[in-house]
């Protein structure tokens, strides 16, 4: 009687199955400008930013972006972009953010050369100003320094106008000395003239003889009535 037997291979030895991979997947991306910055959008929903690898290629200027998620299926899906970056933006300062499945890397721009010189030229320009100034107030206080005067960068009054002006002080100080000797008051204020606040001479001498001769036509008058009447 023959006896059959059996041969098998453990579970251990059959080699381990790998979940498949989906085809790659392609996100949707788009540019956002802003004055100083360049954003780049990439959606990727469904992936958290441990699974992305997020590589700059400076001699190339462009970034790559890679990575990976599980599906439901147990299958990969695969993300493998590769972005030019403008040749006007800072891909050295990239800034990195991902939030809701929405991954943003943001590029500074880069001034042009014709901007920088502006701003040098600009700077120049500011610094040759003041040290104009500074050369032409040194040269005055050199030139009052010779002249034995007080130098001062602020505008003074001119020296007939101080001249006038002590002047005028020197006369109201003698017309006040004058008034305090003479009993009255001084005010530096013009006052009216006396003449305009009293009536003439001639005004009041007419005034009196048109009165006397109002008074004698009067006595006249009352004389001839009492001739008459007796």
């Amino acid at each position: 009687m023959m006896s059959s037997t059996t041969s098998g291979v453990s579970a251990a030895a059959l080699p381990q199955q790998l979940p498949s991979q989906s085809r790659t997947f392609k996100p949707k991306s788009e540019w956002v400008h802003e004055n100083e910055a360049k954003v780049l959008f990439l959606y990727l929903p469904g992936f958290t930013m441990e699974q992305l690898t997020i590589s700059p290629e400076y001699s190339k200027q462009r970034v790559k972006v890679e990575g990976k998620r599980r599906l439901p299926n147990n299958r990969l899906l695969p993300v493998n972009e590769t972005f030019n970056i403008p040749d006007d933006c800072d891909l050295s300062n990239m800034l990195k953010e991902f939030e809701k499945g929405t991954l943003s890397l943001k590029f500074p721009k880069v001034l042009s050369q014709q901007h920088k010189q502006t701003g040098v030229n600009a700077k120049s320009d500011e610094g040759e100003k003041k040290d104009q100034t500074d050369d032409a107030n040194k040269k005055a206080a050199d030139e009052s320094n010779e002249n034995g005067k007080e130098y001062s960068s602020t505008p003074s009054m001119p020296q007939n106008n101080l001249e006038k002006k002590d002047q005028t002080d020197d006369a109201n100080k003698r017309a006040a000395d004058e008034s305090n000797e003479n009993g009255k008051e001084y005010s530096s204020t013009p006052s009216m003239p006396q003449n305009n606040l009293q009536p003439s001479s001639p005004d009041v001498n007419l005034m009196v003889n048109v009165g006397a001769a109002v008074l004698i036509i009067m006595a006249l008058g009352a004389s001839l009535f009492y001739t008459i009447s007796h």
